[in-house]
């Protein structure tokens, strides 16, 4: 006895030529009612035709999603995903002689962190732009960018500058202090 599918209707069904009998003959089914055979890939192609599309931008309903296009949902995932790096801190300025961090950077959903302080390790003198460290290409923000430093007494006012063609972080402050800290957070491109 022959496999029955129960539960699809198909009305237009084109019929299958003698030429293409290739593989085995199937009887399709209208309302209950046998109306014709078909060739098995003729109804395959059919059924493919009409119920899965090759396509994102499908609006309407009932269709099954080719399996090209998960390939391509996958790839645009991927690059999304690649783009929200997040890594730990990576140390950007260490003191040789005591290895002290005093700047470090992470990037994390399109952004970065920069960080760094001193407990009297590193001194910054008074009344002068102190070229601090360079920043590596992809810590750099797009626009040259100043930001606030804490110090360790309220009478003393510090801020940072990154130079985004160079990289380069200078600090200013208006006494001499070794005792300091800094976090500012901006986009990455």
């Amino acid at each position: 006895m022959g496999e029955s599918i129960v539960g699809i209707k198909i009305s237009e069904l084109p019929e299958a030529s003698q030429s293409q009998i290739t593989d085995t003959n199937v009887m399709v089914v209208d309302n209950g009612t046998a109306t014709r055979k078909t060739k098995l890939s003729t109804l395959i192609s059919y059924l493919k035709s009409k119920m899965i599309k090759n396509s994102l931008t499908q609006e309407t309903t009932g269709y099954a999603l080719d399996a090209t296009q998960g390939k391509k949902l996958k790839e645009e995932i991927d690059a999304l995903n690649s783009s929200l790096i997040n890594e730990s801190y990576q140390p950007i300025y260490v003191d040789q002689e005591t290895g002290m961090d005093f700047c470090y950077a992470r990037l994390k959903n399109g952004y970065v962190n920069l960080q760094g302080k001193s407990d009297k390790e590193l001194t910054i003198p008074a009344n002068t732009y102190f070229e601090f460290t360079t920043l590596p290409k992809k810590y750099r923000p797009t626009v040259n960018m100043y930001f606030p430093m804490i110090a360790s007494d309220n009478t003393i006012s510090m801020f940072g500058v990154i130079y985004s063609d160079t990289g380069i972080i200078k600090i200013y402050s208006t006494k001499q202090t070794s005792w300091w800290r800094y976090s500012v957070t901006y986009p990455n491109e």
